[in-house]
């Protein structure tokens, strides 16, 4: 279970160092607008799927705890 995780968890790190690393000089002012509405677009997705996660969690947690 655990090694089909690693190749995901690394192609993930790889993709956001990416993103880090991109040279933003050459964006137009469009450009970054647009990036940075679709990055917040990202971050609220992420932020919605920590919460399912996190109540999936917790309902799991009641029942063995009853």
């Amino acid at each position: 279970m655990f090694e089909d995780d690693a190749p995901a968890a690394s192609g993930r790190d790889s993709q956001l160092k990416a993103l880090e690393s991109q040279d933003l000089s050459p964006l137009s002012l469009e450009d970054l607008k647009d990036r940075v509405d679709r990055l917040e677009t990202e971050i609220t997705r992420t932020k919605q799927a920590i919460e399912k996660k996190k109540k999936s969690a917790e309902s799991a947690a009641a029942i063995f705890k009853s």
